[in-house]
C-alpha cells in the first residue's frame, strides 16, 4: 500500500475532476494511498490518487473511477450520494459517456471494503448477473 495522502492531495485531484468529495471517499485516502501502480490484489487493483487523476481524463459525470479488475476489464467508480457517503459501482463500459455504471455494488465506500475483505466475490462483475 502506498502510504496515506495528506487532506490538500486529496482535495486537489478530486477538486480538478470537480468531483462532490463525501467524507468516507476522503477518510479511505488519508489511511492509505492506493496500491502501488500495477500491483493486484486477486487481480483487483486499488488505484492511487495519480493513477484517478489520470484515468478519469475523460469520465462520466458525478462518477469517479477509482479501481479496475482484470486489467480494466471492468472498473469500480465513486458515486456521491451525500456529504458522508460514496456508493460504488461496477462500471463494464467505462468508454462509453452515454452507458451508466452496470450496477450498484455497495451503498457505501465501508460497505465495498466490508464486502471485499469478507468475500471479495460479492463485489465481482459476475456478481451482475445473479442481480
Amino acid at each position: 500500500l502506498l502510504p496515506p495522502a495528506s487532506d490538500a492531495e486529496i482535495l486537489n485531484v478530486f477538486g480538478k475532476l470537480d468531483y462532490q468529495l463525501s467524507n468516507d471517499v476522503r477518510k479511505l485516502y488519508s489511511l492509505a494511498g492506493g496500491f502501488q501502480d500495477s500491483y493486484m490484489d486477486r487481480l483487483w487493483s486499488w488505484w492511487s490518487l495519480d493513477r484517478i487523476r489520470e484515468e478519469n481524463k475523460i469520465r462520466r459525470p458525478s462518477f469517479v473511477w477509482f479501481a479496475d479488475y482484470l486489467l480494466n476489464s471492468h472498473l469500480y467508480c465513486f458515486h456521491y450520494e451525500n456529504p458522508d457517503v460514496s456508493s460504488v459501482y461496477i462500471d463494464c463500459y467505462a468508454q462509453s459517456k452515454s452507458h451508466p455504471p452496470d450496477c450498484l455494488i455497495a451503498a457505501s465506500v465501508t460497505e465495498f471494503f466490508q464486502k471485499y475483505l469478507k468475500s471479495p466475490d460479492e463485489v465481482e462483475a459476475w456478481v451482475l448477473d445473479a442481480v
